[in-house]
């Protein structure tokens, strides 16, 4: 169960690193 949590914890925290790049990279060609 702990290590279930601990997976999608991890999962998660990726899926926003890649979201927060994403998000960047566009904010990046509005401004350009």
């Amino acid at each position: 169960m702990l290590a279930m949590i601990a997976c999608l914890e991890y999962l998660r925290k990726m899926l926003y690193e890649k979201l927060a790049v994403h998000f960047l990279g566009l904010a990046k060609l509005t401004m350009n």
